[in-house]
Parts: structure tokens; C-alpha cells; sequence
């Protein structure tokens, strides 16, 4: 089993989580659930307990969301960072999937793509 003390990820070099911490599977119920949960976790979805304590235990997932970072600052571009200390006598691998997300609309007549966040123009390509 492999854990991580003093975890926490930066966004531009600023904590997203509010403090270091030893991530733990409430850790991780805590943010999965918020995110994919459905009517506050109490109807079957994504976040109704797929990943069981059991299965987390094995091996751990680690899930955060970055997007609470305030409005004005997510149309730039930032570093990710992520930190901690593994707290196993192993060597670890991790696996790590950054997603982000841009809304942009296609007109497909002409094909032009046209960013809703207002950040580029990007015309016939």
C-alpha cells in the first residue's frame, strides 16, 4: 500500500487543497463525490461507491479538483505541481492524468472554431 504525507497540488504555485495532508480514502470520497455524485451522492452515479474502501486500499487514487481557482485566473496559462512524501517503504510509480476543459463553439458550415472563453480566434483551420 502506498501513501502519500503532505499532499497537496499547486496550480500556478498555489495550494489548491487548503493544507498539506496524508490523502485518505475520506479524502477521497470527500472530492470525487462532490464532483461526480448525483442529488448529493444519495442516487446511483459515477460516485456511488465504485472505488470501495477495499479496492482504495490496494491502490490508492488521488482526485482533485483545480478548477477553484478564481475566474479571472483560469483563462491563463499555469504550472501543476503536485507534492508530497511517499510514506511506503517502496519505490512507487504513479500515474498522473491532468484533464482541463475549454468550451469553444464549430460552425460547421464554414469550419470556424471560436473560443467561448473569449481567449483566441482561431479561424479556417
Amino acid at each position: 500500500m502506498g501513501l502519500i504525507n503532505n499532499f497537496n497540488v499547486l496550480v500556478g504555485g498555489v495550494n489548491v487543497l487548503m493544507q498539506d495532508s496524508r490523502y485518505t480514502y475520506q479524502s477521497f470520497n470527500n472530492e470525487f463525490f462532490n464532483e461526480f455524485g448525483v442529488n448529493g451522492n444519495q442516487s446511483p452515479g459515477l460516485g456511488s461507491s465504485l472505488i470501495d474502501y477495499k479496492s482504495w486500499l490496494k491502490k490508492p487514487y488521488y482526485y482533485v479538483n483545480c478548477s477553484r481557482v478564481p475566474m479571472d485566473q483560469q483563462n491563463a496559462y499555469r504550472s501543476l505541481q503536485i507534492k508530497g512524501t511517499n510514506s511506503s517503504l517502496l519505490t512507487m510509480d504513479y500515474l498522473i492524468f491532468a484533464i482541463y476543459e475549454k468550451t469553444f463553439s464549430l460552425d460547421v458550415i464554414s469550419g470556424n472554431i471560436e473560443k467561448i472563453d473569449g481567449k483566441i480566434d482561431t479561424k479556417n483551420l
